[in-house]
């Protein structure tokens, strides 16, 4: 019948069809259609459309809508093998459905690139099937999105059959691939999150896909999802498609249509929505929605999807009933998928996962989420551990997110804010009372700044605790006018808590008031070192070991003179020194300071203490950063081991352990093992930190770089592009971070052959490792400007900075350093462009014996 024709049932229409369905399905396979005469008989259009959805099979067959990942492959031969249809040739017969086959092809012109031809079977080519297939080109053609499959082309045969000619996808359907790939909860959740946005892009562009499901869902070797067929989408700005059949014959899948499709009602986006729900209940249960038995047949299907609710997913998990059916995974099996056990994967899903995926499948659309964005931002607030609106918005919960979300550093902040609440209070009311008291105040903040120094720290301190501060030092200012030493106790402690918390303006001007307070009282003692030495800190943070060496010699010339044995502080003032001359390129002099810090350490604490695996880190750092990577490798192990023994799994010292096992991986060549364990670090971080904060910024750098060299481009591209901004943002234009991440960006954009743009950012890189000059690491960017010129043919200026940068690398770095490898690859590809083989074959007999980077 029609599309006019076609009844849309009402509230009251629906309750009487399903009442009859009911009463159906309770009696004999012989006495159901008398029932439904018996009920329905005086209202023939009800009774059918009864009719249509007993009998339906819960799958049509249909070709348009059957994605060529399921069809099932043929066996016999294909007498369209080697035929061409239109320009293509095709090669293979990947299956069939009721309406025709899909193939691969290939354009005659272009080899090289497969596509998926659908050609409708001989003899349908008319009417509302021609009409179906039209209408699917016209979508496609309009939808241009990474997670779509794209249509190329479409045509007619020389008998008249239709046929589209799709991008091919070479994947799995999703729920396989994450089962193959035991992909764990969060990373099924980010890839849904893909999904979403590709329905969300298609409902922008006025179309409901209507047929969302695994099968229609495939995820690349590269872990991308593609959105498949949508043969039977509706136009919102169109009419309904024609109905094919009798009433309730609509194309779909019922185990993943939503309400209002099945019985029959006007469609939108809420349906898609829907759908999206039953595919993230499956990603993370393994089951659907409702019980195995329910979907037999699409009227038992229409009872349980409008009068009963779905098992939240930690229940269905444990689904018992079904675990004795073939084919359905035990809890236990479900759960290995996940990468866990059982209970386990109960607690994932309890709370957020239970509140969003019961939303997205209420029966009612309008108390759906409004928006597959929407389901995608939800899902987003899940995992970033941020309060989800599906659950309500109390206290206990809000408050348990907030801290779930800053485990790192609540703790911490809160001890800190209570301290400071009281030490300000303290002020206030004793400002007339004793020096003694006083002091004890003082005493107060020294242990704030112990506590900010733990391991435990995080970046977590809400804007009250910068306004305690801040009225601390306005108490200070005004009550202790005549106690210089509480008052200089008190700015090199909230020196430090600004200096954390990244103000470094305010930091500097409280700890130059506090060398000078001190100067004046006790001249060159170890107070003055503390605040000379937390100063020099204040400028390594800022990127300038230049202005903070002198600083740092200062504060330790001074502790040697009165040094009483080994002290958490003398240590802390070698190491301080030891940074600065480390970034400095003076490795000599740092690696007999790290060493002399690290022994004094182990007899302070012993061997198992995080202050003793912080300088096995500082030392591991040196020997890598001077091409010892073997000895560089087994200090950052033991680093880690000291680290995985006494801090809890996601601590930020944990991610930095792994990202400097990461950085030994990368200069041996090492890069697809680097980069599994650089995207640990990354989410590590950002749950730690602010998303700009420049430790986020050094872990995008470092995840580029290792992208860069597996082949990865444009995701690296992406990565250096974020972390340059953060840097720009957190330290300036003229800092060497940024330099360093210019350097980077400069030497992908060469491998994407961007020549210009790579000019541009090294010349920049140079100008920035400047300061101080003769730095390995402006030669190593003189060497990347070298290449970018050579890439425009501008050989003789590129030949200059190639060799002086290769000597300097290889002396400074050592010839098997990955710099000084990647500099002589440099050197090779010059001569070869030049046309000069001599040459280039003389500096290839030079290589070193380290393994070479990635081409």
């Amino acid at each position: 019948m029609s599309e006019q024709e076609t009844l849309t049932l009402t509230s009251e229409n629906w309750q009487r069809v399903k009442q009859a369905l009911d009463a159906a399905l309770e009696a004999p396979a012989a006495e159901r259609a008398t029932v439904l005469e018996r009920l329905l008989g005086e209202d023939p259009e009800l009774r059918r459309r009864a009719e249509a959805y007993l009998d339906l099979e819960d799958e049509l067959g249909d070709f348009i809508e059957t994605p060529a990942a399921s069809l099932s492959p043929a066996g016999a031969r294909d007498g369209l093998l080697g035929r061409r249809i239109g320009p293509y040739k095709v090669l293979e017969l990947l299956g069939r459905g009721g309406m025709g086959a899909v193939y691969l092809a290939v354009r005659e012109d272009d080899y090289e690139k497969r596509v998926a031809l659908k050609l409708m079977h001989q003899g349908l080519g008319r009417g509302a099937m021609v009409d179906r297939f039209r209408r699917e080109r016209q979508i496609l053609a309009r939808l241009e999105h990474p997670n779509i499959a794209r249509l190329l082309d479409g045509g007619t045969t020389e008998d008249g059959s239709p046929y589209l000619v799709m991008e091919y996808v070479e994947g799995r359907r999703i729920d396989r691939y994450c089962d193959e790939q035991r992909l764990s909860i969060r990373r099924r959740l980010e890839l849904f999150r893909q999904v979403c946005a590709a329905v969300h892009f298609a409902h922008r562009n006025l179309v409901v896909h209507r047929d969302l499901k695994p099968g229609n869902i495939l995820v690349t070797p590269e872990g991308v999802p593609k959105l498949l067929d949508f043969g039977i989408a509706k136009l919102l700005d169109t009419e309904a498609i024609t109905r094919l059949g009798d009433a309730g014959a609509t194309p779909m899948t019922y185990q993943y249509a939503s309400p209002e499709q099945v019985m029959g009602e006007p469609i939108t986006t809420a349906s898609d929505v829907y759908s999206l729900g039953v595919l993230l209940y499956e990603l993370v249960t393994g089951r659907l929605p409702y019980r195995r038995g329910q979907y037999r047949h699409p009227a038992g299907l229409l009872r349980s999807l409008t009068s009963e609710e779905p098992q939240r997913p930690s229940t269905a998990v444990w689904r018992e009933e079904e675990h004795l059916v073939s084919g359905v995974l035990t809890a236990a099996e479900v759960a290995v998928l996940r990468g866990g056990d059982p209970m386990k994967l109960k607690r994932q899903l309890a709370g957020d996962v239970d509140a969003i995926v019961m939303k997205a499948l209420r029966q009612e659309p309008a108390h759906r989420y409004d928006s597959a964005a929407e389901l995608e931002a939800e899902v987003g607030r899940h995992l970033e551990g941020l309060p989800v609106k599906a659950r309500a918005g109390t206290f206990g919960y809000l408050a348990g997110k907030f801290v779930r979300r800053h485990k790192w550093g609540l703790a911490t902040a809160a001890a800190f804010l209570a301290l400071a609440v009281a030490f300000a209070v303290t002020l206030a009311m004793q400002l007339e009372r004793t020096r003694t008291e006083r002091n004890r105040a003082t005493l107060s903040m020294n242990l704030l700044v112990e506590m900010l120094e733990s391991p435990e720290v995080g970046d977590d301190e809400s804007s009250t605790v910068e306004e305690v501060v801040r009225r601390g030092t306005d108490l200070f200012d005004a009550g202790f006018a005549d106690d210089l030493e509480a008052q200089a106790t008190a700015f090199n402690n909230l020196g430090l808590v600004y200096a954390y918390r990244g103000a470094y303006g305010k930091a500097e001007e409280l700890l130059e008031r506090a060398v000078e307070l001190r100067r004046r009282l006790w001249g060159e003692d170890p107070r003055v070192a503390e605040s000379l030495q937390n100063l020099a800190y204040l400028y390594w943070l800022q990127g300038e070991p230049a202005v903070a060496e002198p600083l740092a010699r200062q504060a330790l010339d001074i502790r040697r003179r009165h040094d009483h044995g080994p002290d958490r502080l003398f240590a802390k003032g070698l190491t301080s020194l030891a940074s600065q001359l480390h970034a400095l390129g003076r490795y000599d002099e740092a690696e007999s300071l790290y060493r002399e810090a690290l022994r004094m350490k182990v007899e302070l604490y012993g061997e198992d203490h995080l202050e003793v695996a912080t300088s096995h880190a500082n030392l591991g750092t040196l020997l890598y950063d001077q091409g010892n990577y073997a000895p560089a490798r087994r200090h950052y192990q033991r680093a880690l081991d000291v680290r995985e023994e006494l801090l809890p799994p996601g601590h930020p010292k944990l991610g930095k352990s792994y990202s400097h096992l990461a950085r030994v991986l990368l200069a041996t060549g090492g890069y697809a093992e680097a980069v599994p364990i650089l995207r640990r670090v990354y989410a590590i971080r950002i749950a730690v930190h602010d998303p700009d904060h420049p430790e986020v910024a050094q872990s995008l750098n470092n995840l580029a770089f290792a992208l860069e060299r597996t082949g990865e481009l444009d995701e690296a591209e992406r990565h250096y592009r974020r972390a340059l901004e953060i840097r720009v943002a957190s330290f300036g234009d003229d800092h060497q971070g940024v330099a360093t991440v210019r350097r980077n960006l400069a030497s992908l954009l060469i491998a994407m052959e961007r020549f210009a743009e790579a000019e541009a950012l090294a010349r920049q890189a140079v100008d920035g490792f400047k300061r101080p000059e003769g730095h390995w690491r402006e030669a190593d960017a003189e060497s990347v400007l070298g290449a970018a010129l050579a890439a425009q043919g501008r050989f003789g200026e590129a030949e200059e900075l190639l060799l002086a940068g290769l000597q300097a690398l290889s002396e400074d770095r050592g010839e098997v350093s990955l710099y000084a490898r990647e500099a002589r690859d440099r050197v090779i590809e010059l001569y070869e462009r030049w046309g000069r083989p001599r040459e280039a074959a003389a500096f290839r007999e030079k290589e070193g014996g380290g393994p070479k980077p990635a081409s």
